[in-house]
């Protein structure tokens, strides 16, 4: 399975800068700098993430949905 998720982490400079945790399918496969310049050359200055975790799996709720509060933890 692959999936998604997205969080904002607390930035003096920003207020907040994005973070993102990815599941795929053949993780060796990916680099995730290259993901992040791949990201900085198509979306707006602040969008893009500055810091890209490759997972096995991201973290759901009881109903389905992304559990942001076990991302945001794993930033710790």
């Amino acid at each position: 399975m692959t999936g998604a998720g997205v969080v904002g982490r607390p930035d003096d400079r920003h207020g907040e800068e994005v973070v993102a945790f990815l599941s795929v399918c053949a993780p060796e496969g990916v680099n995730a700098d290259e993901l992040i310049e791949w990201a900085r050359q198509r979306i707006g200055g602040y969008k893009y993430p500055r810091e890209i975790h490759i997972v096995d799996s991201v973290p759901l709720t009881a109903v389905g949905k992304l559990d942001r509060k076990a991302l945001r933890g794993r930033l710790l």
